[in-house]
């Protein structure tokens, strides 16, 4: 059974190769700057990192430019990051194989991960190299002087690479110091002790650094973002108001429903009274608060019992929920990445309540059908889309991607479904548009 779900799954995932072009955050930008690289008028974005534009380019110059490109990028970003962090899972944190291959089935039910497969977008890609990052620090481990050398200056370069990607692979950077600390403690040269109180204190020093010299580290747009840190009046309240955001993030993860999957996309005359998908799409959004905090609370717990052999697993989770703790923005798909970690650390603090095993296992399975069942319906409204609904993308974004000539373009170019009677104007060719 398990076999055929799985091979259901791959195949509805391919099925998505065919699926319109989706615009949502920063999609029209990265196109804009795929197209700017392809065409030989190089990369010249203040707010996003060069890396995810560059693949892009990269396909265009190879005849991918389209959105099957971009899907087809998303799904081998998706199959080769799971089989890493698999790796990362049963070395660190010691989980069977059964244990494994569910939690990365769950996570690719995922509604979130279902949604940014079909969005030009570079959160799974950014995830496959972070995972290879991990499972190469991993690897490290138990190895000769060379070969651990090897391997970490191999995860050395996925960070940067992960930092060229997503501007938050900078946490990345944390693993890779504390393995190549822990090599010399192995090895004799640095005490353990010594070794973290150096990991500690540099660990302090590079985010002050890292904030300090924001302008130079960071794109303009992302360090002119972190600048209320500095000009705010009470920074505590706005770093409270973050911390709810990644509660509610944590939240529509775990119940794996999006709180906007119900929201009107029309809006209703007062005369109408309150529509019952407002009333739902309010009552998510409650929910999931809930939802959040108790996720929370077991993956603190996941965290706590696995202190006695903490490792470049919970470095990493540290330092990048301590960015997204200073980052003045919501969005779900900030944590799209490190999902399988929230979920194996979920099991790990649900495990460490010493539930009777039979009521632990009806728990778990009970979770796991619900879950998949949301899953199974947020995929089965991709396909939707991609074979009966292909104009549903630009009743999305059409209302302000229309009005953006630059953006109109690129939609136009990568192959974006839009009503025939809206005609490019001459400024939509993209290699003409600026």
């Amino acid at each position: 059974m398990a076999k055929g779900l799985i091979a259901a799954l791959v195949i509805a995932y391919l099925a998505l190769l065919h699926s319109p072009l989706r615009f949502a955050g920063d999609s029209p930008v990265y196109l804009c700057d795929a197209i700017d690289l392809a065409t030989g008028r190089g990369f010249h974005d203040d707010h996003l990192p060069r890396g995810y534009p560059h693949v892009l380019a990269a396909l265009q110059v190879i005849g991918l430019g389209s959105n099957v490109g971009t899907v087809a990028v998303n799904l081998a970003s998706m199959g080769a990051g799971l089989v890493c962090i698999a790796v990362v899972l049963r070395r660190e944190l010691r989980l069977s194989s059964r244990e494994v291959g569910t939690l990365c089935l769950l996570s690719s039910l995922s509604w979130m991960w279902i949604a940014l497969v079909t969005f030009p977008l570079s959160d799974l890609l950014f995830f496959a190299v972070s995972s290879m990052g991990l499972a190469m620090l991993s690897l490290s481990r138990d190895r000769t002087p060379l070969q651990t050398s090897l391997y970490i200056a191999a995860a050395a370069l996925l960070a940067a690479a992960g930092f060229f990607v997503r501007t938050i692979g900078a946490a990345l950077f944390v693993p890779v110091a504390l393995a190549a600390l822990e090599s010399l403690a192995v090895r004799g040269r640095v005490g353990r002790r010594p070794a973290v109180v150096i990991f500690l204190i540099g660990v302090c020093l590079a985010a002050g650094i890292g904030f300090t010299l924001r302008d130079r580290i960071a794109s303009r747009w992302y360090a002119g973002a972190l600048g209320y840190m500095t000009t705010h009046r009470n920074p505590l309240n706005v770093t409270e108001e973050i911390s709810w955001w990644r509660v509610e993030e944590v939240g529509e993860l775990a119940q794996n429903v999006s709180s906007t999957a119900l929201a009107p996309t029309t809006p209703s005359l007062p005369i109408e009274g309150v529509s019952p998908s407002i009333l739902v799409t309010l009552q998510l959004r409650s929910v999931r608060v809930v939802f959040g905090l108790i996720a929370l609370v077991l993956i603190v717990l996941g965290l706590w019992s696995h202190r006695r052999q903490a490792s470049i697993l919970e470095a990493y989770l540290f330092a990048f929920f301590g960015i997204l703790l200073i980052w003045p923005f919501d969005d779900t798909r900030f944590l799209a990445p490190v999902l399988p970690l929230l979920l194996a650390l979920g099991w790990l603090g649900l495990r460490s309540l010493k539930i009777q095993p039979l009521k632990l296992q009806r728990f778990a399975v009970g979770y796991c059908v619900v879950y998949a069942l949301f899953g199974a319906i947020a995929l089965g409204d991709a396909l939707r889309v991609t074979y009966f609904d292909r104009g549903q993308p630009w009743r999305e974004c059409g209302g302000y991607v229309a009005d953006i000539p630059d953006w109109l373009a690129a939609y136009d170019h990568y192959g974006g479904v839009r009503p025939s009677i809206i005609h490019s104007s001459p400024k939509s060719d993209p290699i003409n548009a600026r």
